[in-house]
C-alpha cells in the first residue's frame, strides 16, 4: 500500500462532519480537529500531486464538471489516487439545482449559489480514494473518512455497496495535474 494512505491511517484523525476543506487546510489541523471525507481528499491529493484545492471546491464542486478532475468511465479503468463519488441512490433535490462555475482561473464562481443552496447540509455525495490495491476478494480498497467508524479506514468496495448510504457510485474522477 500507498505510503501516504498508511500515514492518513495511522494519524488518529476523527470523523468531523463540520470540518471541511474551507475549515481543515492541513494534516496537523485534521489530527487536532477531526475531519470530512471532502478534507480527507483534499489532503490526500496535496500530499500525492503536490496539487492544493481551493477550499470552496467541496464535494459537489468535485462531482459537477470542473477544471480540478476528469471522469472515468468506470471504476474499472481507476488508478490509485482516483476520487469515487457514491451515495443513496437518489441525489437531494437541493444539490441537483447547484451547478458550480468556473471561470478561466479555476476559480469557483458561483459559490454563493452552493452556500445558498445546500449551505452545511450533506449534498449526498461521500468521497473515497482508490488505493491501487485490491482485497483477496478481488474488491477495489478504498480510503475515506466516514461517520460509522468515526475515523479515516480503508474499505472494500464490497463494503460500500452493501450499505444504503454508500450502495450507489455515482461517478470515478482522475485529478487533471
Amino acid at each position: 500500500m500507498n505510503a501516504v494512505f498508511g500515514s492518513f491511517l495511522k494519524g488518529g484523525y476523527a470523523y468531523n462532519f463540520a470540518n471541511g476543506p474551507d475549515v481543515i487546510t492541513t494534516e496537523a489541523e485534521a489530527a487536532q480537529s477531526g475531519l470530512n471525507c471532502i478534507a480527507l481528499i483534499h489532503l490526500l491529493i496535496r500530499r500525492l500531486y503536490d496539487m492544493r484545492l481551493p477550499g470552496n471546491v467541496k464535494g459537489w464542486e468535485m462531482y459537477c464538471d470542473n477544471p480540478y478532475f476528469t471522469q472515468i468511465p468506470s471504476l474499472d479503468d481507476a488508478k490509485l489516487g482516483d476520487v469515487l463519488f457514491c451515495g443513496r441512490q437518489e441525489l437531494p433535490a437541493y444539490a441537483l439545482a447547484y451547478h458550480p462555475t468556473y471561470n478561466d482561473q479555476r476559480e469557483l464562481t458561483n459559490q454563493e449559489v452552493g452556500d445558498k443552496l445546500i449551505g452545511q447540509q450533506y449534498a449526498g455525495i461521500h468521497l473515497a480514494m482508490y488505493t491501487g490495491d485490491k482485497d483477496d476478494a478481488g474488491s477495489p480498497l478504498l480510503i475515506h473518512a466516514n461517520k460509522l467508524e468515526g475515523t479515516v479506514a480503508i474499505w472494500p468496495l464490497a463494503k460500500f455497496t452493501s450499505l444504503e448510504q454508500y450502495a450507489t457510485i455515482h461517478a470515478v474522477k482522475r485529478v487533471i495535474r
